[in-house]
């Protein structure tokens, strides 16, 4: 796993189970940080502060986790226009 430091921009899980882009404010340890989550400008949700967010590796046998933090999954480039 990569080591969280601040200002990196990792994916949190709301409450509803949706992924969210947030940026790493504060490291407490390699699974516990606070973060900045950013709005998506679809409703009303204001950018928000979430702390102590623990890591969760989401996988076929363990699905997202409310509250908890990831990496960003790897998307590769696609072809080029």
């Amino acid at each position: 796993m990569a080591t969280p430091s601040v200002g990196r921009v990792v994916h949190y899980v709301n409450e509803a189970g949706v992924h969210q882009a947030a940026i790493i404010v504060k490291v407490w340890s390699n699974e516990c940080v606070n973060l900045h989550v950013l709005p998506d400008y679809s409703d009303t949700h204001e950018a928000r502060g979430k702390t102590s967010a623990l890591y969760h590796d989401e996988g076929p046998d363990s699905p997202a986790r409310p509250g908890s933090w990831h990496w960003c999954e790897y998307v590769p480039n696609g072809p080029k226009a």
